[in-house]
């Protein structure tokens, strides 16, 4: 009996609820709605209206049954109304078929309009709105002058939508946007030939291209399609921006970079240097641990440096461009004060070496000349050229004298050997 029972109730309620709610409704249950704007014919989808901020709107909405048996169908439901429209006052005219009616009707927007079921169904249903364009931060808005809800079928019918334009932030956002333009090509033109430049280029000329239609068609007056260049431009901007960040970052890196292998040597001679002034004992053992110490830290920041050099390739590598300018910009700052820090100390410890102790530079060894040689060996012996000349003169003449004996006894022996002879 139970069981009876509540198929019995079950069944009831599955008859009796379509009727509490109501048939569906489509879009094909109505007729093209007639909308008028401002007393100006409006067809949805296809007009564009354009008003500025704070300026009266009329909206003119009839809601007609599209055939005779829908007359009956599109009654005896709610018909919720929407608008962002502000200080907004509607009324709407309700006629019946051969049923009369209401008539400019007072209603609040929120509520929306009952319209109760007849016996020969809806003839039309009129709603009249006026208000305000609100003000706005975009520079272009779309927004709702009346939008309708139909109980047991949804938005089927058709928004009447118009934009809110305000005019001072449209001029900004276009002079913002060439600014930031002009400062990229300006990274653009000094990076050039230095680092890849290539997609930083392509979306420049993107940019560019869409900017220069964006301002055509806003002195044309086509505002929509001015803004949605515009956002084309500003969002190829934002592309050539991080394009931009990975341009400086890869020149910073390569700075850095290259700043860190002119280090490296440098470090390599101080290192011989606190060498050769330990082993001839030329400072005193507490300055050579400060030396040691200062060389040490130096050492150890180079290491730093280098690893981060690392992290900013892998993340340029990565695409984060942003992360790898602000990283490679630390690692550049800080490789140059490395610099100044090894250079100071370098030149610190080879004022510490005697001028005559060579350098530990490999240098090519230039040929010396006898006299240089001679030079080096006696340095200390001073030449007295007045007795040189009068020493030279006299060997001079001993030698002449030998000649000519030589020559008398040759000629006095060569004779006594004829003499003979004969």
């Amino acid at each position: 009996m139970r069981i009876f029972f509540t198929l019995i109730v079950s069944l009831l309620l599955f008859l009796f609820i379509p009727l509490v709610l109501g048939e569906e409704l489509t879009a094909d249950n109505f007729a093209e709605p007639i909308i008028k704007v401002n007393n100006k014919t409006f067809l949805p989808n296809e007009s564009v209206l354009v008003f500025e901020q704070n300026k009266p709107v009329t909206v003119d909405y009839t809601i007609k049954p599209k055939k005779d048996e829908d007359a009956t169908k599109v009654d005896g439901r709610m018909y919720y109304t929407y608008s962002d429209l502000v200080n907004v006052k509607a009324k709407y005219t309700l006629i019946y078929r051969e049923a009369g009616g209401w008539t400019n009707q007072p209603f609040d927007i929120e509520d929306g309009i009952n319209v109760p079921n007849s016996d020969n169904g809806l003839d039309y249903l009129k709603i009249n709105l006026t208000g305000y364009t609100p003000t706005i931060d975009e520079r272009l808005k779309a927004i709702y002058a009346l939008r309708i809800r139909v109980q047991d079928g949804g938005y089927i019918l058709p928004p009447v939508v118009v934009y809110v334009i305000n005019y001072q932030k449209f001029q900004e956002d276009l002079n913002s946007a060439e600014k930031k333009y002009n400062n990229l090509n300006k990274i653009l033109t000094e990076y050039l030939g230095k680092v890849d430049t290539s997609k930083l280029a392509q979306y420049l000329d993107l940019a560019g291209s869409n900017l220069t239609l964006a301002k055509d068609n806003y002195n044309d007056k086509n505002y929509i399609r001015a803004d949605e260049k515009l956002r084309f431009a500003e969002e190829w901007l934002i592309k050539a921006q991080d394009a931009a960040d990975g341009v400086v970052a890869e020149y910073a890196y390569k700075q850095a970079k290259d700043i860190l292998d002119e280090v490296y040597p440098n470090l390599d001679k101080i290192d011989i240097y606190l060498k050769e002034i330990e082993s001839r004992g030329l400072i005193n053992v507490s300055e050579l641990v400060d030396y040691k110490a200062k060389f040490n830290e130096l050492k150890n920041k180079a290491s730093i440096i280098s690893q981060d050099l690392g992290s900013v390739k892998a993340l340029l590598d990565a695409e984060r461009y942003k992360d790898a300018k602000e990283k490679a910009f630390e690692c550049l700052n800080s490789s140059k004060e490395l610099r100044e820090s090894v250079n100071a100390l370098l030149n610190e410890l080879k004022s510490l070496i005697p001028e005559s102790t060579a350098t530990p530079t490999e240098t090519t060894p230039t040929p010396t000349t006898v006299a240089q040689t001679n030079q080096s060996i006696l340095p200390s012996i001073k030449v007295d050229w007045k007795k040189v000349g009068i020493i030279i003169g006299i060997v001079v003449a001993g030698v002449v004298v030998v000649g000519v004996v030589i020559t008398v006894l040759r000629r006095y022996m060569k004779r006594r050997k004829w003499d003979e002879l004969g």
